[in-house]
């Protein structure tokens, strides 16, 4: 499966990194997904926003972190 996955929802440009096992960090190949992403949806009048979400385990429990 690609390590970014693009689609649009209503008026919502979503972009899912899917790449978990190196915590979503970005790689050369998913800067250039994302920039033609980005490329393509600022022409297309249905895309209103962006949302960018990561795939993989939750982070850690900042909340609880901070209550110690």
């Amino acid at each position: 499966m690609s390590e970014v996955i693009t689609e649009v929802r209503d008026t919502a440009g979503l972009i899912t990194l899917n790449r978990p096992r190196a915590m979503n960090a970005l790689s050369l190949d998913m800067i250039r997904a994302l920039t033609a992403a980005l490329l393509t949806w600022e022409d297309d009048p249905r895309v209103q926003r962006v949302t960018v979400r990561g795939m993989g385990p939750e982070g850690p429990n900042l909340r609880r972190r901070a209550e110690r």
